[in-house]
């Protein structure tokens, strides 16, 4: 019963009831039916006992007895017994015992016992002769003539009690079985449109609701319902329908409003709960932690493999709760080069079992930018104090040297010279490089025949790779146009050119070749055959002042050419790199001039 349906229970509840009202008053009938049934009949015996004592009277002797007994039974169609007032049985109507004397004494018979203490005995028992119920009553009988005193006893039979109890319950039956029909097909319409109403009030309740992505569903609302009652809790569940679904639209607009704070932002945040495993991450911190993007419910520890923020995070937890947030700052390193700035707070009043926070901020550019800073001013230094050195030991030289040495004096004002010019040219390359960085020079990017730019490269070179007995090779791919700025554009050739000149050996050949890609861009290599660039120092070549092996160093070389090449081909929207050997090898690509 308490798996069925709730239309089940409620029909079955509802033909219990017509049942129990049909039956309660039934048996009540059946039993009043009877109980009148007997005081008739009893009420009948009476008169008719009454008249069988009149009837003996009129007896000559007790000889006569029988015969009239049975005279009496034939008129009245009733048992006559004359019972002497000690209990013997003088003498019996039924045919059945025709010898009196072999009967039982009846002395303790329930109703002559009461009609010998009232006038009237009555009594209702099974009878074992005629295997049917009777009513016994017996009267007194005053002793007339020869025949005794004692008493007189009718014995009717409730056959006729029970034929009109039949009669009824058939009738009553009939009745109960026609209410039946008429409450099953009535139980079963309530019932139904019962079940109807808390079914569409079930699907409203469940209609308030929100998806996983916090979407409020179909608008649903309960309209017509059976009963007053019932209408009142409609307009219940209506209210607090709208509330809910108010409540869940705000939850909802929050949470979405959090999901793009949290998306949009560059930081990591990770969010932890009381038992201090994950509950929270966003994307900024899945790319920094791949292992994040499933870690709702595991440690920090597991998915962040920095001991110093489970350490962190431990104590912050550990600390007892104050007034105020509790903050905690750190800078971990997880890899090489990739430095973060963690911050992690524990907010006065934990919410959602929200009792952690903690932001990661990327600082490896910035560090880096730091470490740039600081090699740039200890190059810078370095580079300018080996010519001011000379300059100013040779000027103090010079000073000091008799008038007569001319020609050590123009020596060392050649020196001199050489080492100012290199000074100049060394500031001159890093005011352009400051100007090109910071975009404060305009380029005019326009279509321009490479073989062309290439050209005026190789002539512009010539003396230096003349000098050396080197020869230029250029395996540009015919019809190949750049987009470009020529006068940059050239100057990174011309760097990479001079760059191969220096650290190749004499006699060689240095190639340039050119080629469309399939990105839609012009990719350029300058190959020589030097020593070429150890796999180590391939990325670091293009920081100012950077050297691979600064003994072997060009005095001629400021440092800062790969440097302004990076910067060059960067603000024309191309990228540039070194491959390891053999020999050096220089690519980088510009990008290619739309056809028209």
């Amino acid at each position: 019963m308490n798996n069925s349906s709730f239309r089940f229970r409620l029909f079955f509840c509802f033909l219990a009831v017509v049942v129990v009202s049909l039956v309660l008053p039934g048996l009540y009938v059946r039993h009043q039916i009877k109980k009148e049934g007997i005081d008739e009949t009893i009420h009948a015996a009476e008169r008719e006992a009454s008249l069988a004592v009149l009837l003996l009277r009129e007896a000559a002797d007790s000889e006569s007895l029988p015969r009239v007994l049975r005279d009496i039974e034939n008129r009245l169609a009733l048992r006559v017994t004359f019972i002497e007032t000690s209990g013997k049985v003088l003498a019996e109507s039924s045919e059945q015992h025709t010898d009196a004397s072999s009967m039982d004494n009846h002395a303790d018979r329930m109703e002559i016992i009461d009609a010998a203490r009232s006038g009237v005995g009555v009594s209702i028992r099974h009878s074992n002769t005629l295997d049917a119920d009777l009513v016994y009553v017996a009267v007194p009988f005053p002793a007339t003539g020869d025949i005794p005193s004692g008493f007189i006893r009718v014995a009717a039979p409730l056959d006729r009690v029970e034929a009109r109890i039949a009669a009824s319950e058939g009738q009553w039956l009939c009745i109960i079985g026609l209410a039946l029909i008429l409450a099953l097909i009535l139980s079963y319409t309530l019932s139904f449109r019962l079940e109807r109403s808390l079914k569409e009030m079930i699907r409203v309740v469940e209609g308030i609701a929100t998806d996983p992505d916090g979407r409020i569903q179909g608008r649903r609302r309960l309209h017509v319902l059976p009963g007053k009652e019932f209408r009142r809790l409609a307009r219940a569940v209506n209210d607090m329908a709208d509330r809910t679904e108010d409540h869940l639209r705000t939850i909802a607009e929050h949470k979405a409003q959090l999901k793009t704070i949290l998306d949009s932002m560059d930081e990591g945040v990770l969010v932890v709960g009381a038992n201090g495993r994950i509950r929270l991450v966003n994307p900024a911190l899945t790319r920094l932690f791949p292992l994040t993007a499933e870690g709702e419910g595991k440690l920090p520890v597991e998915v962040i493999p920095v001991a110093e923020i489970q350490q962190a995070l431990d104590r912050l937890l550990a600390l007892p709760q104050q007034d105020e947030s509790q903050l905690v700052a750190l800078e971990v390193e997880p890899k090489p080069e990739t430095v973060l700035s963690v911050h992690l707070i524990r907010p006065r009043e934990a919410a959602h079992d929200v009792m952690a926070v903690a932001v990661f901020h990327d600082i490896s550019e910035m560090a880096r930018l730091m470490r740039v800073r600081k090699e740039f001013v200890a190059n810078v230094s370095h580079e300018l104090r080996t010519p001011l050195t000379a300059i100013v030991g040779y000027a103090e030289t010079l000073k000091d040297m008799p008038p007569e040495s001319a020609e050590d004096s123009g020596r060392f004002i050649e020196i001199i010279l050489k080492n100012a010019r290199h000074m100049a040219t060394m500031v001159e390359d890093l005011l352009s490089l400051s100007r090109i960085e910071s975009g404060a020079v305009p380029m005019h990017p326009l279509p321009l025949r490479a073989e062309t730019i290439l050209a005026d490269v190789a002539t512009a070179c010539s003396p230096l790779t003349a000098a050396r007995g080197q020869h230029l090779a250029l395996q540009i791919e015919p019809g190949l146009t750049i987009m470009a700025d020529a006068h940059f554009v050239s100057q990174v050739f011309r760097n990479l050119v001079e760059n191969a000149c220096r650290y190749a050996p004499e006699n060689t050949t240095i190639v340039i070749s050119g080629k469309a890609d399939a990105d839609n861009m012009g990719l350029f290599t300058v190959r020589d055959e030097g020593p070429g660039i150890p796999k180590p120092d391939l990325t670091r070549v293009f920081e100012r002042f950077y050297r691979v092996e600064k003994h072997r160093s060009s005095p001629a070389s400021t440092g800062l050419g790969l440097a302004i090449c990076k910067h060059i081909v960067e603000r024309h929207g191309g990228v540039i790199w070194a491959e390891e050997g053999p020999g050096g090898i220089f690519c980088f690509t510009i990008p290619l001039a739309k056809e028209a």
